[in-house]
């Protein structure tokens, strides 16, 4: 046995039935095994290579999504395995800046995630009590402790 491969069998693949006046050498053969690579992205197939056992994997490239930021892919090994191996990675919402403006000047900076719904009970009026939240957010939320990665400005305009 060898690890990754499969033995192909002897060649000459028969032998006299009986030993000849002369040596007989028979020589034995090994196919390379194959195996799958294949990558998940928030648990959907991605993307799926065959490699022979031992070939040098370069990892392929790594997916894009607007508005998220790709974690990476799991550890990919050097080289394949004797094994299929699955590799995964997932996509983050990125954070965004809600910024409610009156008269010129800022009344709330609220972060956001991308595609989260926003919540304004009373989005038609002034009312500095109206809660302005994201969906994901308390009244308690700290802005400040939560991820601010790929940061972009939005601006609002009540009136």
């Amino acid at each position: 046995e060898k690890e990754g491969y499969t033995f192909s069998g002897w060649e000459p693949n028969s032998l006299p039935s009986t030993m000849p006046a002369e040596n007989i050498t028979v020589v034995g053969s090994f196919t390379i095994n194959q195996y799958t690579l294949t990558y998940y992205v928030d648990g959907t197939l991605y993307s799926a290579e065959t490699y022979d056992f031992g070939a040098a994997i370069v990892a392929i490239d790594e997916p894009s999504q607007e508005g998220y930021t790709f974690s990476g892919w799991d550890e990919v090994p050097a080289t394949m395995p004797a094994e299929d191996i699955t590799i995964t990675g997932t996509f983050t919402p990125n954070g965004y800046l809600l910024i409610y403006m009156v008269d010129g000047e800022t009344y709330r900076t609220i972060l956001c995630n991308y595609s989260e719904s926003i919540v304004n009970s009373n989005s038609n009026n002034y009312d500095p009590n109206s809660p302005l939240l994201c969906s994901s957010l308390k009244a308690d939320d700290k802005i400040t402790e939560r991820s601010m990665k790929s940061l972009i400005d939005y601006q609002i305009e009540l009136w």
